[in-house]
């Protein structure tokens, strides 16, 4: 609004022929003088003003659209990145798996062979006794054949040459 009432009613009106002549309190550069001619002024009318505040919300709407666009294509992107990692990670948890299983049928298979194992070297301490023990009874009999043999050979000698019986 205009400090001049009248200015303001003919600024309203749009009637204004001239520029406006600034009141005495208020000095002005842009002041009419007496030599110079008033310069017209185009006033600004009630329709360019809605035009204006028409084209700045087109454009604030155009600009908000533009972001809209770029946000939902920036979430439809993180979208199918995340999709892709869910995927990923099934794949991954998959893969887990399936090596605990490997890992738990391994274990479970080095345990049975681990006690296989243990029997075999418990049954190859018995063998290995009963070998000792068939090895020490075979000297011993061997012994014993010796024995008798020289114990026949001395009671040969001691019988003499013609003691033989007849068979």
């Amino acid at each position: 609004m205009l400090a001049d009432q009248d200015a303001s009613d003919r600024w309203a009106a749009g009637r204004l022929k001239s520029t406006l002549a600034p009141p005495a309190d208020f000095p002005s550069s842009t002041a009419v003088t007496a030599d110079a001619p008033p310069k017209p002024v185009r006033a600004p009318t009630a329709r360019s003003s809605r035009t204006g505040a028409k084209d700045e919300v087109a454009e604030r709407h155009r600009q908000r659209q533009n972001q809209l666009a770029q946000a939902r294509k920036a979430a439809a992107t993180a979208d199918q990145q995340f999709r892709r990692q869910c995927a990923e990670q099934a794949d991954a948890d998959a893969l887990l798996q399936q090596a605990r299983d490997r890992y738990d049928q391994a274990r479970q298979q080095v345990t049975a062979v681990e006690e296989q194992l243990r029997k075999a070297r418990e049954e190859l301490q018995r063998a290995e006794h009963e070998q000792q023990e068939a090895e020490e009874r075979c000297q011993a009999a061997a012994d014993a054949v010796t024995r008798s043999e020289r114990a026949a050979q001395e009671v040969e000698r001691l019988a003499g040459p013609g003691s033989h019986p007849d068979p």
